[in-house]
């Protein structure tokens, strides 16, 4: 893959002259991060915490921010008012009430060294699975399984992230994986995993919205690479997998989107800017909700 020939290239050319250049530039001043991506019939979680220069030295965890804050959600829609100075965990702040859909919040976070942040977003209602399936098919002389995706597309926009997960135990042994997966469907947009020489390679996750079917009943199919494991009636295998629809509003699935690309550019491009709806400061603050059915 194109990304594997790229990294190999600059390890060997930086391997090869290594020289200590001096940061000169000025480094920005700490802002909030809020990180909270909320979903239906769940508690109201939030993450804090500062940013950090990121040629900083620091240990891991020291940016987390779990007290001296002032977190305020407001319930736009009821007037309902919720305010935490102190985290549950961590710097997880869990608010005391269950998200309901088709709901509008803002959350303000004020602290006497930043800068104080805010943002709104409105809940959306489930997009649920009606069915999956699967067969076993042959691609490039190996066994991969198709797997079958149908549910009903509301009229509104919405937009869609697909997983396909697989959990195999056995007595001496137990894993869990995102299986890597391709589509054709005319929705999806392979740009970002399409090879130097036009191929597609699978991953392990696609990101769609529904401007070409929406309101429609929608069905698609993704090819995954599978691991089939042995049953051997010493060591018997329990496996299950688990089909993903992940329904979003507009500014998780362009946060998702910007952070995929941002990971998957080229190692001599220019970094993709994550987007933020975070008013001065950095993160997420959005909605999801997951419809999941087993094959």
């Amino acid at each position: 893959m194109k990304k594997l020939i790229f990294l190999s290239i600059s390890l060997i050319l930086f391997g090869a002259c290594q020289k200590e250049i001096e940061f000169k530039g000025n480094a920005k001043a700490n802002v909030l991060v809020l990180n909270g991506v909320v979903e239906n019939d769940s508690v109201f979680s939030v993450f804090l915490e500062r940013s950090s220069f990121f040629l900083s030295s620091e240990v891991s965890g020291a940016n987390e921010i779990s007290s001296g804050a002032l977190l305020k959600v407001t319930n736009l829609t009821s007037g309902e008012v919720f305010t935490m100075t102190q985290s549950t965990v961590g710097n997880r702040y869990d608010f005391p009430f269950v998200t309901a859909p088709n709901t509008r919040f803002k959350i303000e976070v004020s602290h006497p060294s930043y800068p104080s942040i805010s943002s709104e977003m409105t809940t959306i209602s489930k997009v649920n699975i009606t069915s999956v399936d699967s067969v076993t098919v042959i691609k490039n002389q190996e066994n991969r399984m198709k797997v079958n995706f149908k549910w009903n597309d509301p009229s509104e926009e919405n937009y869609y992230m697909v997983r396909i997960k697989q959990a195999v135990s056995a007595p001496d042994f137990e894993y869990t994986e995102y299986l890597y997966m391709e589509s054709t469907d005319p929705s999806i947009d392979n740009s970002n995993n399409t090879d130097i020489d036009g191929s597609v390679y699978p991953v392990n996750s696609y990101l769609f919205d529904d401007k070409k079917f929406n309101g429609q009943q929608k069905e698609i199919d993704f090819v995954c690479s599978y691991y089939y494991p042995n049953n051997d009636p010493l060591n018997p295998v329990t496996e299950i997998i688990s089909c993903e629809l992940i329904s979003m509003n507009k500014e998780t699935y362009l946060y998702y989107v910007s952070m995929q690309a941002n990971v998957e550019s080229d190692f001599f491009s220019e970094p993709v800017k994550v987007l933020s709806n975070i008013k001065n400061g950095f993160g997420i603050f959005g909605t999801l909700n997951y419809s999941v059915k087993k094959l």
